[in-house]
């Protein structure tokens, strides 16, 4: 279905979404999985998942980030990201990034601990290995 809500949405549990979830402000729960698109000023959780073929508008802050097959998705800030094969997203700033096949990624890619690319990969820059990385509100100003 869809779900909108005007202004902030905060939640203790779990937030799933088939189709579309948009709100005005910020969206943060334990975990938050959505199938077709996401829309807030920042997404927050421990456990974050767009669908298949999903769009994420805004940044996202989680400890574990999924972007699924052929998704789209703004700036990524987490522990472990995976975005499967033939996804496109701005940049990513995780612990542990793992990027599938041909997906692109337009803008950063900074880790800290491991990053492992698949063959076709396209990065618009060189990926950066930091100690720690900079707060996720630092970043995500710069942006």
């Amino acid at each position: 279905g869809v779900v909108t809500v005007s202004g902030n949405l905060n939640c203790d549990g779990d937030i799933r979404v088939g189709g579309t979830l948009t709100a005005d402000g910020m969206i943060e729960a334990e975990s938050i999985a959505v199938g077709g698109t996401i829309e807030a000023k920042l997404i927050k959780a421990e456990k974050f998942k767009i669908g298949r073929k999903g769009e994420v508008i805004g940044p996202v802050v989680a400890d574990s980030i999924l972007i699924q097959e052929r998704a789209r998705a703004e700036s990524l800030y987490g522990e472990r990201i995976r975005i499967e094969e033939r996804s496109r997203v701005k940049s990513v700033y995780g612990n542990d990034v793992y990027i599938e096949s041909r997906s692109k990624v337009r803008g950063r890619v900074v880790y800290t601990d491991s990053l492992e690319l698949e063959d076709g990969v396209e990065l618009r820059t060189d990926p950066e290995k930091v100690d720690t990385l900079p707060p996720s509100d630092q970043v995500l100003a710069n942006e």
